[in-house]
């Protein structure tokens, strides 16, 4: 059917409230940076996101957050970040990866609160500084219903999108 898949932000949204993408469609999510909290159970049980990126105006993730995210395999969070609720990454059982912003000391210093273990035994990248120089960047044209955007590569595989176009329409 119209199942929405990907998601972007205007950057109005300052907030992304409770069970706001409480959906199992939705592939990817573009947070804007004009975001500062991230509500309890905003993108609970999303089993086909597969890894998102919070913007360094974060502040907090909040309790439940990507709970039951079964498909989410890595997870950006900046060095903005001071509380990550409880069971904000539970049951995220396939998360593989997760690149921080900041250092081993800074991680340490985030007050993550229990039932968070599938986050915290990842595979914790610090200070990760992207270096997009190795590939050469692809551009996405729009469709009619689907926005178009230039998709970086960094030598990790990390991804990052920008330069958005509108959907065309019909």
């Amino acid at each position: 059917g119209n199942e929405i898949t990907d998601v972007v932000l205007d950057s109005s949204v300052t907030t992304i409230p409770q069970y706001a993408f409480s959906c199992d469609n939705i592939t990817s999510v573009v947070i804007p940076y004009s975001v500062t909290s991230i509500g309890d159970y905003a993108f609970e049980d999303c089993t086909s996101l597969s890894s998102i990126t919070i913007p360094d105006s974060v502040t907090t993730i909040g309790s439940s957050t990507f709970e039951g995210c079964t498909s989410l395999t890595s997870v950006t969070i900046p060095d903005s970040v001071t509380t990550i609720g409880s069971y904000a990454f539970y049951s995220c059982d396939s998360l593989t990866d997760v690149y921080y912003a900041g250092s081993q000391e800074d991680w340490r210093k985030i007050s993550i609160n229990y039932y968070n273990g599938y986050l915290t035994d990842a595979n914790i990248h610090y200070k990760h500084v992207h270096d997009y120089s190795l590939f050469t960047p692809v551009t996405v044209a729009p469709t009619c219903t689907k926005t178009g955007y230039t998709e970086y590569t960094c030598a990790l595989g990390e991804k990052y999108r920008t330069e958005y176009l509108p959907a065309l329409g019909h």
